[in-house]
């Protein structure tokens, strides 16, 4: 009996530490895989942002920092509430831009790309120029600011 009982207070010691475990690697902070396809941009180098996506989108919207979405075409995008409520509080953030993806006239899904990855906030992509086809090229300059190529 003794030994049947050492046995149960070590199987549930090992239950305890392997759920502890596991919790301390579910809480890793989630990386946006899109931010570090930005990351791993090579500087002056034509990239689409197609070129990463898998999905069917037709076109990107870039939500600057500190814009003013009753001013610009975000007031006349389709998506869910929830979504534009979480648009309207990341403006108020000036560490990252969100990227929207458009299929179909409706937002299907959102990435928020920190200034250290990539800078959308600069003068070659002003705040009242927002959307974007998906195959648009643009280019890093040294500073990791993201510039419309033109050829």
């Amino acid at each position: 009996m003794q030994q049947t009982m050492e046995n149960y207070t070590f199987l549930n010691k090992i239950l305890i530490f392997a759920f502890a475990i596991l919790s301390l690697i579910s809480c890793e902070p989630h990386e946006d895989k899109l931010e570090l396809y930005f990351e791993r941009q090579a500087i002056r180098q034509v990239f689409s942002i197609a070129d990463y996506c898998n999905e069917d989108f037709d076109s990107v919207y870039i939500l600057h920092p500190y814009s003013n979405t009753e001013k610009t075409s975000f007031k006349n995008l389709k998506m869910s509430n929830s979504l534009r409520g979480v648009c309207n509080a990341n403006i108020s953030f000036d560490s990252f831009s969100t990227l929207l993806f458009i299929s179909n006239g409706y937002v299907k899904a959102y990435s928020e790309i920190k200034n250290t990855a990539a800078r959308f906030t600069t003068r070659e992509i002003p705040n009242d120029l927002n959307l974007f086809p998906i195959k648009q090229q643009f280019i890093l300059d040294n500073e990791r600011c993201v510039h419309l190529y033109v050829e």
